[in-house]
């Protein structure tokens, strides 16, 4: 008796703690916030919660009869939206109307974006913390009126599902075609100037204390001023001692930006082994390069286990897009110009300093940009030689000479894209 008692008992513990875990594993979501941002023919949703979700992203294209504009959405199940998060956000953009995010059932979170035209668009998965990142392209011109609601479409209307009859519009449609923009060759690009860390994130300190967040404004800031001297726009993400979330660096990015425009973040190295030393320039792709595993880790501040298992995740769908293929060859290319501009710069003074080469990695700094983007290891602050370097105005100088050198060169050598 006492026997059939215990396996009793272990019955209803077992289901008793697998009721729990269910339970635990099945909790809702909480969607923290949503933001939005906007450029010249471009618009970004993000969308953070607090835990992954496995979303979908719908179109629908513009219903006349009822007056409706194209429109995307994604359901979040489970989820919750946060009483801090409101209820409609304006686009205010060329794109964009505006957004809604809704409780749309007692699990699921609906965020909509109300479109002015139809666009092609992207949905990116980032981690640490979780964010749903929806990228949107428009498809006609610069400065050519976009269709509005009520506009006839010619595609046909396609079967409708129940989430499309719920928004009042069918659910299929033929993808819009891109356009493609090219800036005449006589006009200069935008160059974004990104100075990597910031504020309360010092970045790497080398031993004598040289934080890579000074260090690498003291470059840009000498960047910038040599680009503007030859007659390019420039932008800084940041020209102070500020911390810049790596959203918020893009963000500041796209919202400024033209197809043709660049971007180029500056950091600093570092590793365990102080010996480790050279610069090295990074364009963005998917596939981790495992000699620089690490630095990839610590920009995209996450850790290795992080950057190996999201290597195979959501960012591979980016690499089926032709907007960033052709981002990430003209990137790759960049990186290249950039690299051979700073070594052939650097070692006319510093005979020592190392090439280290152009490299690749899923830097989420890189992938969120809407033009080509390099980011520029400088030297390794963990490295003794290379801190004392760092540290030197002549030595910025020299570094801010190469990353100039190498952006005319690419510029000269018709590199740069035609992106839409």
């Amino acid at each position: 008796m006492k026997f059939r008692k215990f396996h009793i008992g272990l019955l209803f513990a077992a289901v008793f703690f697998l009721g729990a875990s269910a339970a635990k594993e099945d909790k809702p979501q909480e969607i923290k916030s949503v933001r939005f941002s906007k450029g010249l023919r471009y618009a970004r949703v993000v969308i953070e919660t607090n835990g992954e979700l496995s979303p979908e992203l719908k179109e629908l294209p513009a219903d006349p009869v009822q007056n409706l504009p194209p429109r995307l959405f994604v359901d979040l199940t489970p989820a919750v939206r946060s009483k801090s998060v409101p209820e409609q956000l304006e686009g205010q953009g060329v794109l964009v109307t505006r957004v809604r995010v809704s409780q749309f059932s007692p699990r699921t979170v609906r965020v909509v974006v109300d479109l002015k035209e139809p666009a092609t668009h992207q949905l990116i998965t980032l981690y640490d913390p979780y964010r749903l990142v929806i990228d949107i392209y428009g498809t006609s011109p610069a400065g050519e009126a976009a269709p509005v609601a009520g506009t006839p479409s010619h595609e046909p209307p396609g079967k409708e599902d129940e989430i499309a009859k719920l928004l009042g519009a069918p659910s299929e449609r033929k993808p819009a075609a891109k356009v493609p923009f090219t800036r005449p060759a006589s006009l200069k690009p935008l160059v974004v100037i990104d100075p990597g860390h910031g504020g309360k994130d010092p970045g790497a300190i080398g031993r004598k204390g040289v934080q890579e967040k000074d260090v690498v404004l003291a470059v840009s800031l000498e960047l910038a001023g040599m680009l503007r001297k030859s007659g390019y726009k420039v932008f800084l993400t940041r020209e102070d001692d500020r911390y810049l979330a790596l959203s918020e660096r893009t963000e500041l990015a796209n919202e400024r930006t033209s197809p043709g425009d660049l971007f180029v973040s500056i950091h600093a190295n570092s590793s365990p082994n102080r010996s480790h030393a050279g610069i090295e320039t990074f364009y963005w792709n998917v596939a981790v390069d495992r000699s620089s595993a690490s630095t990839v880790a610590r920009e995209n501040f996450t850790n290795l286990e992080s950057v190996f298992k999201h290597e195979v995740s959501d960012l591979k769908a980016i690499l089926s897009d032709l907007v960033y293929k052709e981002k990430e060859r003209a990137s790759a290319a960049l990186a290249g110009h950039i690299q051979r501009g700073l070594i052939r710069g650097v070692t006319k003074k510093y005979e020592d300093a190392k090439d280290n080469g152009v490299k690749h990695g899923p830097l989420y700094v890189l992938a969120l940009t809407s033009m080509p983007a390099v980011l520029v290891e400088t030297s390794f602050l963990s490295n003794r030689t290379e801190e004392k370097w760092l540290a030197s105005k002549a030595y910025q100088q020299a570094l801010a000479h190469g990353v100039f050198e190498g952006i005319e060169s690419y510029l000269k050598a018709g590199a740069a894209p035609s992106v839409p």
